[in-house]
């Protein structure tokens, strides 16, 4: 069975502690009051965790991914609101700044994303063009040193409570995906003004609002990326940026359904028919049980995608992937029937061998973002770091030097993060 690692399950009973103890009891009132969950930022910002993906230096934790991922599901499951207004904080516009901001932007806007003093929104989807961003026609036209936008922007989550916003904005007269950038706004300067704000079927502490642009006056200090008019370069660049988000959606996602499924356990524990609870109901037993495969294959997925970043981002397929809609049902279905059901499920081999089998074919295949994650999971599952090693000399052998050098690299890193070497 699939753990992880002792110091994050840790860190995860203290989470579900929290949200159990602080935002449990008052989950529905924000949704009932369509208010904005104030009280809840600022227990969090209290706590250190709105800054947990910051740097250090910025007055952040600098953490590692595995963190949010976990913090958002145990939010998720009790208060869908606390757990927007983290997600907006952990993988939102500070995430990118992080990233793709420069130093004098990182100064100016971190240290009060940290501290839960200053709130930016996402701007990205439009009225004529919806969630299409090549599609955009929100403008920025050079006017001196700086640029003037004018634009809409709809459905910015928590917009009308914001500070600024991260907008999404086309440079020059180009298409498509070229000259696609972005600029922290001011949301309180002359030019931007909030409009229409949207009910929600949920999530309501944290409702969606929009954004009117009329010939706003920008600096260059304004600009996170500048958008590239003869190319798409600044496009993937800025969409790089929604792996996190898709991610954290994705965390959130699970932390619902894990929710539901807990109310539901915990209902037909007391409800009773027919002289017994109604747990002990066969086809009840069966629902149950395909719940929780489903939900156990989502998580190993989302796990895989907040593990295998690449330059600050996770990769943009696996958080896709995560991510669970319509197109990707079937696969997940698959996923849970053959990988954790027929595969993992089965006690014929022990998790430990299992575990090693997967490390030498996975280093044959050259899946290395795979293979860092089960080498992770080997140890989890009673591999010992002799066996690794001897097993790491074996790859060589058969696979090459090439292949085992990357495996040595990856494992050595691993290894000093867990404290298992100096």
């Amino acid at each position: 069975m699939f753990k992880l690692d002792p110091e994050l399950e840790d860190f995860r009973s203290e989470a579900r502690k929290l949200a159990e103890r602080e935002f449990a009891p008052k989950a529905a009132y924000w949704d009932d009051k369509e208010e904005f969950p104030a009280a809840n930022r600022d227990k969090l910002a209290e706590l250190g965790y709105l800054g947990m993906f910051i740097p250090e230096e910025y007055g952040g934790s600098g953490a590692p991914g595995g963190q949010g991922t976990v913090f958002l599901e145990e939010m998720a499951r009790v208060c869908f609101n606390t757990a927007l207004v983290s997600q907006l904080y952990l993988n939102g516009p500070s995430r990118a700044i992080s990233i793709l901001g420069n130093d004098e932007q990182k100064e100016r806007f971190l240290p009060d994303m940290a501290a839960g003093r200053k709130f930016i929104a996402i701007a990205i989807s439009e009225p004529e063009a919806g969630s299409a961003v090549t599609d955009l026609r929100t403008t920025a036209t050079k006017d001196g040193d700086g640029w003037v936008l004018n634009g809409n922007k709809c459905w910015s989550t928590g917009a009308h409570v914001a500070d600024y916003a991260l907008v999404f904005c086309r440079f020059g007269k180009a298409s498509g995906a070229k000259g696609i950038g972005a600029f922290v706004v001011d949301l309180k300067k002359p030019g931007a003004r909030i409009g229409h704000i949207s009910l929600k079927m949920g999530g309501r502490g944290l409702t969606e609002a929009e954004i009117i642009l009329e010939n706003y006056k920008a600096g260059p200090e304004d600009v996170l990326v500048e958008g590239d008019p003869e190319s798409s370069r600044s496009f993937a660049l800025l969409m790089s940026s929604f792996g996190p988000e898709r991610v954290g959606n994705a965390a959130m996602c699970v932390g619902l359904a894990q929710g539901a499924f807990d109310a539901a356990k915990s209902y037909s524990e007391i409800r009773h028919q027919f002289g017994r609870p109604i747990k002990e109901f066969q086809g009840l037993q069966w629902k149950f049980a395909d719940r929780k495969m489903q939900l156990d294959a989502a998580r190993l997925l989302l796990y895989r995608a907040a593990t295998n970043a690449d330059k600050g981002f996770p990769d943009a397929t696996e958080a896709a992937i995560a991510k669970a809609d319509d197109f990707n049902r079937d696969f997940q279905d698959m996923v849970t029937e053959y990988c954790w059901g027929a595969g993992w499920g089965d006690d014929t081999l022990s998790p430990k061998t299992r575990s090693m089998l997967n490390i030498v074919m996975l280093a044959a295949l050259n899946r290395m973002h795979e293979w860092e994650l089960h080498f992770r999971g080997a140890l989890t599952n009673g591999v010992s770091i002799e066996e690794l090693k001897a097993m790491i000399t074996h790859i060589t052998i058969y696979c090459g030097v090439p292949v085992g050098v990357e495996c040595h690299r990856i494992a050595n890193r691993v290894l000093a993060e867990q404290g298992l070497q100096a």
